[in-house]
């Protein structure tokens, strides 16, 4: 053989080893690709489904917010009518003392009557003694008279007295209810005086979310900038619930609004939770 020739084997021989090489290097390169994108896939699901579980907290927490809203109204409206119902009450049982009182009225004027009665039989019986059998007579009827308007009038002052007593209970049970239902008033009208907003407002927030942008822990309760203000609709009096992923933190409310953030103060943490910079902030969960 030639040298031509074996400089041509030479050459196929090292092209064949280089092409085998290439091959090789491609292969592993796409089984790699494949790899990645398949464990991409897994974290993909994964993170999809996480999200999922935090969706549907977020809407159990709402559904129970606004279950307590709905089950405070409902106890408001209760204790409105109990206070009503124990005022009446209250009417018919003052009723029933002045109607007792009468009947008091009643039979006092008539122990004097018997009184006056008795003192008229003594002078008769002074004045007779033929009659003295009949006097004594009319006095000891008179005697278990006055003992029978006695007694009745010991239970009368008896029964007027439970009267009082229960009518005492009544008015300190409305008394209790209509100092609630004032201090209530006066939380609510402070609240409406402290923001300036009105509670339709309050109770009608938009949707607005944002993120914290910091926080001053060196003010009591706790001060905290959200990147949300006017612009976005944001008004004083508004809330913002404030979690950090699926971790639910607490709650701010605002007290100055500016353009385009506003200032709140930290009305309550969860758990010991602190709010930090960089915190999601929502006016709803």
């Amino acid at each position: 053989m030639s040298s031509i020739g074996k400089i041509f084997i030479v050459v196929n021989l090292a092209l064949a080893a280089l092409a085998l090489g290439w091959a090789t290097n491609h292969l592993e390169t796409a089984n790699n690709y494949k790899q990645e994108k398949a464990d991409l896939q897994v974290e993909m699901d994964t993170a999809i489904k996480t999200k999922d579980g935090e969706i549907e907290d977020l809407r159990n927490n709402l559904n129970t917010e606004k279950t307590a809203r709905s089950s405070a109204k409902s106890e408001l409206a209760a204790a409105n009518a109990d206070r009503d119902r124990l005022q009446a009450e209250l009417t018919r049982e003052q009723d029933r003392g002045n109607q007792m009182s009468a009947e008091l009225a009643t039979m006092t004027a008539s122990l004097q009557s018997y009184a006056e009665s008795n003192d008229n039989l003594q002078g008769r019986w002074e004045q007779s003694e033929a009659n003295l059998r009949n006097e004594m007579n009319s006095r000891r009827d008179a005697e278990q008279a006055q003992g029978t308007a006695e007694q009745a009038q010991r239970d009368a002052e008896s029964a007027l007295s439970e009267a009082q007593d229960q009518i005492t209970g009544f008015e300190r049970h409305v008394t209790s209810l209509t100092k609630a239902n004032s201090q209530l008033e006066i939380d609510l009208q402070a609240l409406v005086e402290h923001t300036g907003v009105s509670v339709v407002e309050i109770a009608n927030m938009p949707l607005i979310d944002g993120a914290v942008l910091g926080v001053n822990a060196g003010v009591a309760p706790g001060l905290v900038s959200i990147n949300k203000g006017s612009a976005d609709g944001v008004k004083r009096g508004f809330t913002f619930e404030v979690y950090a992923g699926a971790q639910y933190k607490g709650r701010v409310r605002v007290v100055e609004v500016q353009g385009n953030m506003c200032v709140a103060e930290i009305v309550k943490t969860v758990g010991g939770r602190t709010i930090s910079q960089g915190d999601a902030a929502s006016t709803r969960i």
